[in-house]
């Protein structure tokens, strides 16, 4: 029996899951984005959260627009904060436009800003856990780096908190992929995932793990460098007094991993410029560690002398 649709199928259909990343990012319109309601594209991203929990690895062929759409809002998010940042007038003024309309407060509003970055980039995280050799991520660094470059400062303030920072969370899903990690390292990164017997596998076939340490074309995001200064800005993590221990463990992880890449090449090409820094935070966290082991100590012991004296 035939059937027959009642509303016409949108014009993208057919790019659903036939276009790449590059294809969305480029067709999306962030102006056109920016004027949805706040609910809306909230939305979308406790969608997108459900999809990745029920469908894991059958939501594969949706990955590049999901990921375009997550992105641009990222970007609309970081973009409100900068302009916060540099003029102060604007800390009264809503970090979404379609908000501001309904009329909630300044602070309700950079709060749900806030709420918007945490969720995009935790939700970017998980992609790169997942998915780390699915599709040809380059497309996404541009915008990426350009949305977190005002958010590596603030990862010092926030590793204070119980949670590890959500910027911090993703560069430790980056790192834990070598094709992912050579972003760190201002690299273009590479469609490498880990076979069964532990070797890792270049997709597509052809390409070698040590090949492409220059970016074919300088992308401007690597000739600033912006790739190391997120690594940078994760290792200073370390250096934090009062670091809390889920953002230690986490920053710990990333050194790890970004020591575990082979070929050396690629070792020297991401850490090496940050060894320096590297140790000097190293002894910072460990000074910190014992610093507060001593503390607690020393209020330990007071208080089992008390009870003790009590008990005589």
């Amino acid at each position: 029996m035939a059937t027959c649709r009642l509303i016409p199928a949108p014009w993208w259909s057919q790019h659903l899951v036939n276009s790449d990343l590059d294809w969305w990012l480029i067709t999306i319109d962030q102006s056109d984005l920016s004027q949805q309601p706040l609910r809306r594209r909230q939305g979308f991203l406790n969608a997108f959260e459900d999809l990745l929990q029920h469908l894991g690895f059958r939501l594969q062929p949706l990955l590049p627009v999901l990921l375009a759409l997550t992105l641009k809002q990222l970007e609309l998010a970081c973009a409100a904060l900068q302009q916060q940042e540099a003029d102060p007038s604007k800390q009264q003024q809503d970090e979404d436009p379609a908000a501001a309309a309904s009329g909630p407060s300044s602070g309700s509003s950079r709060e749900e800003g806030r709420a918007i970055r945490s969720q995009c980039l935790l939700l970017l995280a998980q992609v790169f856990t997942r998915f780390p050799a699915s599709l040809d991520y380059n497309p996404l660094w541009p915008g990426f780096f350009r949305s977190v470059r005002p958010l590596m400062p603030r990862l010092l303030p926030e590793s204070v908190a119980a949670a590890p920072p959500p910027l911090l969370v993703a560069v430790t899903a980056l790192a834990a992929n070598q094709g992912l990690a050579r972003v760190l390292g201002n690299l273009p990164s590479q469609q490498i995932e880990v076979i069964e017997d532990g070797e890792q596998q270049v997709q597509p076939a052809g390409m070698e793990v040590d090949q492409g340490l220059q970016l074919p074309a300088a992308a401007a995001w690597a000739v600033e460098g912006l790739g190391g200064q997120l690594l940078s800005s994760c290792i200073s993590v370390l250096g934090v007094r009062g670091c809390s221990e889920g953002s230690r463990s986490a920053a710990l992880t990333v050194v790890e991993s970004c020591m575990a890449l082979q070929p050396r090449e690629l070792l020297a090409a991401v850490l090496l410029p940050w060894v320096s820094q590297l140790l000097v935070d190293l002894r910072s966290s460990v000074e910190s560690v014992l610093a507060e082991a001593a503390a607690w100590g020393a209020r330990g012991g007071r208080g089992v002398g008390k009870v003790r004296q009590e008990q005589q």
